[in-house]
């Protein structure tokens, strides 16, 4: 018999639910499903350059035999077999405006829970096979416990989840691999990790959100507590991304910022119609973020941007992970994984009219990793992201890339 058995945190407030969705459960598909997520944008660039046909049907071939599909049997069986959960209080996103900004969906303006969470929690997981358990499986659960999410919000930052150890046991050999203890420690551990499959060697576009060389993983934060950091992630993007609501003749953000209306074109497109006759083609810049994008006048007016055909959404190529190094030292991690947006026959519905997608739409999101604060056209002397390092493809010491 051949076992791993790994032992997991989650740092930030972790939304999972069953069929209740008013009753929290830490449940085993959930987590055997993100760490399925990891394994296919690991395994990408290596099965782009072996695929002699479809490189998502060589992919699936490969997938379906580690983890199973309703025509076959999973080679390796996952089980968790410890659980312990700190349950998340009524007040815990109370007045922290980049918390509930993030949060859409799952908490309310006013940061009143829509559904119960963890704050934290622990697990342990055990993956179980009669074969040698390869190692682009154990990777896919590295990968996992390095930049990985689960539940809902997983890519906003919600329910990151930090490798604690690893033990590897095959036959009478066991491995123990343990938490990385620092930041040059934690990259050096990536780079190995994406080097070991050619990552870098994939230059071009994958067609879904997967590694490849036009990936970035950057050090965007640091912080003694991880839903301060979040928060402070979540500030800074509302900050990049909200046009504000009108006060006293000024645009604000909650908590009484000065919005700094960056995309005033995506304002243009929604508030004055006859704007839209002028540049055809145009949909809001800030659609990359994820689809649909849903824009909100009044309950009488509203627009949608959103895939112009019976795909429903596309989500977020940018995904933001919380890991701890000491006891009280976070960092937050940026994972920027551009792909093909939509199919190549699949167009964009701008409020009911198509058009292309916007090949250069990715720069949106790096401009948001190296922005000023204040417009983006009047560069002020302060960062977003001052202490920014990039963990891959470049080393950790080169900074502000």
């Amino acid at each position: 018999m051949h076992e791993i058995e790994a032992e997991f945190s989650v740092v930030t407030p972790l939304f999972m639910s069953g069929a209740n969705q008013q009753q929290t459960e830490l449940r085993i598909t959930s987590i055997k499903g993100a760490i399925r997520f990891w394994w296919r944008a690991l395994n990408y660039a290596q099965q782009a350059k072996r695929a002699e046909g479809s490189i998502i049907q060589s992919i699936k071939v490969q997938e379906d035999k580690v983890f199973g599909s309703t025509q076959a049997q999973a080679a390796v069986r996952f089980q968790l077999t410890t659980v312990s959960t700190k349950p998340g209080s009524a007040t815990l996103f109370n007045k922290q405006h980049g918390l509930i900004y993030l949060g859409y969906g799952v908490v309310d303006r006013d940061g009143h829970l829509e559904r119960p969470c963890y704050e934290s929690a622990q697990f342990t997981l055990k993956l179980i096979s009669k074969h040698a358990i390869q190692d682009h499986v154990t990777d896919a659960i590295k990968l996992f416990g390095l930049i990985g999410g689960i539940g809902s919000r997983s890519r906003k930052g919600f329910g990151s989840v930090n490798l604690q150890r690893m033990d590897i046991t095959s036959g009478s050999t066991k491995q123990t691999l343990f938490a990385q203890e620092d930041k040059l420690n934690y990259q050096q551990t990536i780079t190995q990790l994406l080097n070991k499959y050619q990552i870098s060697t994939l230059t071009s576009q994958p067609q879904y959100s997967a590694l490849s060389n036009n990936s970035r993983l950057k050090i965007l934060l640091t912080s003694d507590a991880p839903k301060k950091l979040l928060n402070d992630y979540g500030m800074k993007m509302q900050r990049y991304r909200s046009w504000g609501y009108e006060y006293n003749n000024e645009h604000k953000l909650p908590g009484n910022t000065p919005a700094e209306q960056n995309f005033e074109s995506d304002h243009h497109w929604f508030k004055q119609p006859e704007w839209r006759a002028n540049p055809p083609n145009f949909h809001p810049e800030r659609a990359i973020f994820g689809l649909p994008h849903n824009y909100f006048k009044s309950k009488n007016q509203t627009a949608t941007v959103q895939p112009a055909s019976d795909l429903e959404r596309r989500a977020s190529p940018l995904f933001f992970h919380v890991h701890q190094q000491r006891e009280n030292e976070y960092l937050g991690i940026a994972i920027l994984l551009p792909a093909a947006f939509l199919p190549t026959d699949v167009k964009l519905d701008a409020d009911g009219t198509q058009v292309d997608v916007d090949t250069k739409q990715f720069k949106v999101i790096l401009d948001f990793f190296s922005g000023y604060e204040g417009h983006r056209t009047n560069k002020s002397k302060t960062h977003y992201f001052p202490n920014r390092l990039q963990l891959w493809p470049k080393p950790l010491e080169e900074n502000k890339a």
